[in-house]
């Protein structure tokens, strides 16, 4: 007697068309303000602020998903204060002007840093100047537990969280410095979010 081959019993990869999308959610308009000394303070972007700020997009998404986690975060920053302020006539430069000097880190978890020295002793962090554009990505390879699904309905556990963390070092002063509450950036915030388990 002849054996019929039966069909394999495999679960698909995907659920169906649409069941597992990888969509960017922006924050945009987002502001560096300076405080005391002209400084402005530590300042983090979290992977779950995507959904407690929320990103412009978060509430449309997380109503179509079950599932979400967080791949990747990416800022964007631009200047908004010029380097000198007045230039005295018949002088050959400047007689006002303020420059700060900034540092940018990646953190996983609770472990964001609480000072501008710790975002600077960070193996990875960068230095950027007030005057210049910035812009700075971290994914979720530091931090294995981000790889985990989480639900739309509930919180960003913090243990599956990393963020960026940015702060000033320094500020330089001449005459005429910039008040408190100035603009030093505004700039924009986008994360990779992949959801899953269309409802």
């Amino acid at each position: 007697m002849k054996r019929v081959k039966q069909p394999k019993n495999t679960l698909p990869r995907s659920l169906g068309a649409g069941d597992q999308i990888i969509k960017k959610l922006t924050l945009p308009g987002i502001t560096l303000t300076t405080g005391v000394a002209g400084t402005f303070p530590l300042t983090t972007i979290t992977a779950a602020e995507v959904q407690s700020v929320p990103a412009t997009e978060w509430t449309s998404f997380a109503t179509r998903y079950q599932q979400f986690r967080v791949r990747k975060i990416r800022i964007r920053l631009f200047p908004m204060q010029k380097y000198f302020t007045d230039v005295a006539v018949g002088t050959s430069g400047p007689t006002s002007g303020y420059i700060a000097t900034c540092v940018a880190s990646d953190f996983i978890g609770s472990a964001s840093p609480v000072s501008a020295t710790q975002c600077l002793s960070d193996e990875g962090s960068r230095q950027f100047s007030q005057i210049d554009r910035f812009a700075m990505t971290c994914d979720w390879s530091r931090n294995p537990n981000a790889r985990l699904w989480n639900p739309t309905s509930a919180a960003l556990p913090t243990a599956n969280s990393y963020g960026i963390a940015l702060a000033c070092i320094s500020a330089f002063f001449n005459q005429g410095a910039i008040v408190n509450g100035s603009v030093l950036f505004t700039g924009n915030v986008e994360w990779e979010v992949e959801f899953r388990g269309s409802q």
